[in-house]
């Protein structure tokens, strides 16, 4: 029986954790066993269910880069140096967790997910490994040098001097060292999930993008009446004044609050809200939401963007600000700055709600998706994993 580790490394949130599941759904369990190496543990019971072997992934140690700009990314290189690339003793601590875990699991192939430490480990050893993730998390590798996510702004460190240090973490835990820095990602296979008008890198790709795992909804014909769904996590700076400033809002309401939310759910329940206490599937709220609110995940923008939503996001992280960039660009969302003045707060939801041009460009982005076929990326990532074991 063929061993699959699948790993997560960076990142937070359930847009990880749910395109592992629905991929590791997809493996014949006859024939292979699943073990999960996960940065999130929190919610990986929930998603992956009671029978799952999950262990803990490799933790970066606290890095912090004086110099970097906070909310400014150049490239994927100032993503690497935020976790600390630049620092060899870092890359090595990781790197070397990740090679001892792997002689324990002795996988016959590794599926990761924004796994930069891990990949370090990786290289040079000969095991099998295929990458997955979204747009931003898999930059494209067709050039010398990661492309640019934006023009105005050099990195943050030289991508020399990751590389210096990632053959430097090398030589502390063995293995060949990488000439080139984008070596080190370049696998046996890669599966980019996400539409092409929400990757941040569409000038650069020449790879095909296939939809989130699951699949993503149609365009949904607009509902009778405007009702708002709200997808926030725990950690969101300020959701107390957003469930404030949403229990005077006029409108019909349907929310998910991801982690320990404490009374926000009963909070919205007592003010007439339908909350869930597990992950809605998207796809059945979408058809009654008239309008959305979210973090700018990938996979929650995405899923809005097909189904002709419009979309206020809150961004937590330089990802889903990207992500707002490219909401704006297509003209089918716009984003929320949560305040202390509640008032304010809720003036802003409600001028989201009433603005009479988002719902129609929504709409006809989503009817011109609907002509083109996205194959379901948990259908795309199984076949490389069974064409990668054959």
């Amino acid at each position: 029986m063929a061993t699959i580790l699948f790993a997560w490394e960076l990142g937070a949130n359930l847009g990880h954790l749910i395109p592992i599941s629905r991929i590791a759904q997809r493996i014949d369990e006859g024939s292979h066993r699943c073990v999960f190496a996960l940065g999130d543990l929190a919610h990986a019971r929930a998603v992956l269910g009671s029978e799952a072997q999950i262990l803990q992934a490799p933790l970066w140690p606290r890095h912090r880069h004086f110099g970097a700009v906070p909310g400014a990314l150049s490239s994927y290189a100032d993503v690497l140096t935020g976790a600390g690339f630049a620092d060899p003793a870092k890359v090595a601590a990781v790197a070397g967790a990740w090679t001892s875990l792997i002689e324990l699991v002795r996988p016959d192939l590794i599926v990761a997910d924004h796994s930069p430490g891990l990949l370090v480990a990786l290289f040079g050893t000969g095991i099998r490994a295929i990458t997955i993730g979204t747009g931003f998390t898999m930059p494209p590798l067709d050039y010398d040098q990661f492309p640019p996510l934006r023009g105005d702004l050099a990195p943050a460190v030289p991508e020399l001097r990751l590389l210096e240090a990632v053959r430097d973490a090398k030589a502390l835990v063995g293995g060949k060292r990488p000439a080139n820095l984008l070596d080190v990602f370049r696998t046996r296979d890669r599966v980019v999930f996400g539409l092409p008008e929400l990757d941040p890198y569409q000038s650069f790709r020449r790879e095909p993008m296939v939809a989130p795992p699951g699949g993503l909804p149609s365009a949904q014909p607009w509902p009778r009446e405007r009702r708002l769904f709200v997808y926030a996590g725990a950690e969101m700076i300020g959701l107390d004044i957003l469930l404030q400033a949403l229990a005077t809002v006029d409108v019909k309401q349907e929310a998910y609050l991801r982690g320990d939310a404490g009374p926000g759910r009963e909070f919205l329940r007592l003010r007439g809200a339908t909350v869930h206490d597990t992950p809605p599937p998207l796809e059945e709220v979408l058809r009654t939401a008239s309008h959305v609110l979210t973090q700018g995940g990938a996979g929650t923008i995405a899923a809005a963007y097909t189904a002709g939503r419009p979309q206020l996001v809150v961004t937590s992280h330089d990802e889903s600000s990207l992500n707002l960039d490219l909401l704006k660009r297509g003209g089918v969302g716009t984003g929320l700055e949560i305040t202390e003045n509640t008032k304010d707060v809720a003036a802003a939801i409600g001028k989201f709600i009433d603005d009479p041009a988002l719902p129609d460009n929504a709409l006809e982005a989503a009817n011109r998706i609907a002509r083109r076929i996205l194959p379901d990326g948990a259908d795309v990532a199984a076949a490389a994993i069974r064409a990668a074991l054959a």
